[in-house]
């Protein structure tokens, strides 16, 4: 998984990786999901293209064709006889990708497209993978009027040289939609996104885990409407394929990650509805999972956890929130070892949650260990030099003060 921070305001929700849009870095009760650039479908390992996790490329070559006769040659050697390296120039064109050296990519793939046009004309499933790998290029680099070009165009060569029910032209549609997402695109995304779950399950199955991505997509596309019963759903059906192949590959990372994303969801419809017991139960069993993933001290857990914490007050259980509030901290501050000075954002993190703490702790009337955790936070606050944060702090501990002399008079 890569960053969970760029933010969508409308909905709160977070850009990331494959082919869904949102990540499951749920901050603030926003929809996550599987995001824009996770999966590198490299070099097929039947006579079709895999769709695999990395940066969303893929390529279309048969065992012969993927066969390397040639020894590693030097890049201004591979462009003179594109054909002859065209395996070489398609990892290279994903290395750069991988490195955010776009330009490079962008035109190694451009290569590859002149050149495969012109050795088996403009239908060939050669040529749809480039055209698909190019706009994995310009979506990455937000280019996205052009990307949806590309990804439109892998689509018609793909249905007109595979098939219109191959599966890889489900992977590029799918593409196609978080492409008019990202434009805003409402309809037309959830039109694409359908169209893609039809080829998918028609072509692996209905419980084929890539299909779960599909309804995740589908219900991240019901939030924007504000149709959360539809969202539901869609979020729910996702959840019944991601548990059947957590039953046959309970360890997998990928389906691991990918029920936590699901399961986010769930948390943010339930609690948007209020049914902040249900909330408390997806979101503990997403963070379940993600550790499983991440360990205990990953980003992504953490804002979980803390959405899970929130949930718990929400509903008065003080002591689950407590409790879970404790286990960030904790996991903050263990995750530095050996002596290590804790970072910035680390310390800003706790400082919050300590103050989250004492909120806590006022509304039960221990207004003495409130202003404990009151005191703590700001030793954190003064240490990052945030006036902002301080004075927030400051004027919580004034407000915790105060009531403590209100108590001392009412009990004199």
């Amino acid at each position: 998984a890569r960053s969970y921070q760029s933010q969508l305001k409308r909905s709160q929700l977070n850009v990331k990786g494959e082919d869904s849009l949102y990540d499951a870095s749920v901050s603030n009760s926003g929809v996550g999901a599987e995001g824009v650039d996770q999966g590198i479908s490299t070099i097929e390992k039947s006579t079709n293209t895999m769709e695999m996790s990395g940066d969303g490329l893929v390529m279309s070559f048969g065992r012969k064709e993927l066969h390397r006769k040639n020894p590693i040659a030097d890049e201004e050697t591979m462009l003179r006889s594109p054909g002859k390296y065209a395996v070489e120039l398609h990892e290279l064109a994903a290395q750069y990708l991988k490195n955010e050296d776009l330009n490079a990519s962008v035109k190694l793939f451009e290569l590859l497209l002149v050149h495969f046009k012109s050795e088996y004309g403009n239908l060939h499933h050669t040529v749809g993978s480039c055209l698909h790998n190019i706009g994995v290029v310009r979506l990455r680099s937000q280019d996205y009027d052009q990307a949806l070009l590309n990804f439109e165009q892998a689509v018609r060569v793909r249905k007109g040289s595979m098939g219109k029910d191959h599966a890889d032209v489900a992977v590029s549609l799918v593409k196609v939609g978080i492409t008019q997402l990202l434009l805003h695109k409402f309809d037309e995304a959830l039109y694409s996104f359908r169209d893609a779950l039809s080829i998918r399950r028609h072509a692996l199955g209905h419980l084929h885990p890539s299909t779960a991505r599909i309804y995740n997509n589908i219900g991240c596309v019901h939030v924007e409407f504000n149709e959360l019963r539809q969202a539901r759903r869609a979020f729910e059906s996702a959840l019944d394929v991601q548990r059947n192949a957590l039953c046959d590959e309970p360890e997998n990372a990928q389906l691991l990650f990918g029920a936590a994303t699901t399961l986010c969801n769930l948390g943010y419809l339930y609690s948007s509805r209020g049914a902040h017991e249900r909330t408390c139960l997806v979101l503990k069993e997403a963070a379940d999972f993600q550790q499983r993933v991440f360990g205990s001290a990953h980003p992504t857990v953490l804002s979980i956890l803390d959405s899970l914490a929130e949930s718990y007050a929400k509903r008065g259980d003080n002591l689950n929130a407590l409790q879970t509030y404790n286990e960030i901290v904790v996991s903050l501050e263990n995750d530095e070892g050996n002596g290590r000075v804790l970072s910035s954002r680390k310390k800003r993190a706790i400082a919050i949650v300590f103050y989250k703490m004492s909120r806590i702790h006022k509304k039960q009337n221990d207004h003495e260990t409130s202003l404990r955790f009151l005191h703590n936070s700001e030793s954190y606050v003064k240490e990052l030099r945030a006036p902002n944060l301080l004075e927030k702090v400051e004027e919580e501990i004034n407000q915790v003060k105060q009531e403590l002399r209100k108590s001392d008079f009412d009990w004199v």
